[in-house]
């Protein structure tokens, strides 16, 4: 127990340390004497506590435990251990028995190779085996009313570039374009490296295609621009093809869909974005043209209640109204089945909301005291 290779302790039901090794104070720099009392979580790096207190559990349910836990050592820095817990005979009954083995260099050449074999080297983002593992893992975990777009991004004509100035400006406008990419994104998590030309962006999404199609649009215009180096002015642009996941979408499904919208919006001539069905593409670019016109509509007041009488039945007198929304658009009348749809998956839902409530409460305030309005609101307005 005294090898100063590894550290025991025992603990009470409690979780407080009753004995630890004289090893201890080379881990963790305080005197066995002055560690007694102490809760053993205490000891455990704060984001591996919650895993200790389930190896914890597992013994108290009278088996064993063993896993590597980072402690809090003498440094300050964190220390991978080895740590083996049972349950032992002890003079007042019964204790739990923890051996720490030192496992550091192990763990940390382990865990760099890990991370080696699971991110690009020259981008330092995920790979795209990697970023097909995190796909999985989050489909199952989607919100309701939320799916998850993937959209491969590939960098125009590099191929052209490494053919005519080598590999070194393609690796800087590879790494131009990530961090371009990243950037837009706000969270470095969202973005992966493809294979050649091909960057991997996995978004949750709660407005469908309409939705995936803008984040297309985001990306594309990032990433287009100038680039200077080695004393050239590079254009870039990029192509991007579009998925969105339907009940049952698998992450092969997904990147293979991508993929071939990839290809297609090359094919179409590059700098532009693509779904693998060219519908879907068609429709998703009526909707965002839908928007942008609802959008400067309600900018500039074309939103306005219409007000339809509520009559009793028994004797035809007048109870209220309905405020009923719709919009005045190039000279016409339109209803509600013609933007509602685009509208309550928008940000902009809210400002109709607006539009409707203050003029119909306006309108009330000069009507008799026995009428009322009834107005439908949505409930991000509520």
């Amino acid at each position: 127990a005294e090898n100063a290779s590894e550290v025991v302790w025992e603990v009470r039901d409690d979780g407080t340390l009753t004995w630890i090794s004289p090893s201890a104070e080379g881990v963790f720099g305080r005197s066995p004497q002055a560690l007694l009392g102490t809760p053993s979580e205490s000891l455990i790096f704060p984001d591996d506590r919650a895993r200790f207190a389930h190896s914890v559990e597992q013994v108290r349910s009278g088996g064993s435990a063993t896993g590597e836990f980072r402690v809090c050592a003498t440094d300050g820095e964190p220390r991978w251990m080895e740590v083996t817990l049972h349950s032992a005979a002890s003079g007042a009954g019964s204790a739990r028995v923890a051996t720490l083995r030192d496992v550091d260099d192990t763990v940390r050449v382990r865990k760099g190779l890990e991370f080696a074999l699971q991110h690009d080297q020259a981008t330092g983002l995920p790979t795209r085996a990697a970023m097909a593992d995190h796909i999985e893992r989050t489909l199952p975990a989607l919100g309701p009313g939320e799916r998850l777009s993937v959209l491969i991004v590939g960098i125009d004509l590099l191929s052209d570039v490494n053919d005519a100035y080598g590999h070194e400006v393609g690796d800087i406008v590879i790494s131009t374009a990530a961090t371009r990419l990243a950037n837009s994104l706000g969270r470095p998590d969202l973005l992966g490296r493809g294979a050649g030309d091909e960057f991997i962006a996995v978004v949750p999404i709660s407005g469908g295609a309409a939705e995936a199609v803008a984040l297309a649009e985001q990306l594309r215009s990032a990433v287009r621009g100038e680039l200077e180096t080695g004393g050239r002015t590079l254009t870039l642009s990029a192509s991007i093809g579009i998925a969105v996941s339907e009940s049952g979408s698998t992450a092969a499904d997904l990147i293979q869909e991508a993929t071939t919208a990839l290809h297609r919006a090359k094919e179409l001539g590059r700098n532009r974005w693509s779904f693998a069905d060219p519908e879907r593409g068609i429709e998703s670019a009526r909707r965002l043209a839908l928007e942008a016109e609802i959008r400067a509509g309600l900018e500039t007041g074309e939103f306005f209640p219409w007000f339809q009488p509520i009559v009793l039945l028994a004797d035809d007198s007048l109870a209220g109204y309905e405020a009923l929304a719709r919009w005045q658009n190039n000279g016409q009348i339109r209803e509600p089945a013609e933007f509602l749809d685009v509208l309550v998956h928008s940000q902009w839902v809210s400002d109709l909301d607006h539009a409707i409530v203050e003029p119909s409460v306006a309108t009330l305030a000069q009507q008799s005291d026995h009428l009322f309005v009834s107005i439908n609101v949505t409930g991000v307005t509520l």
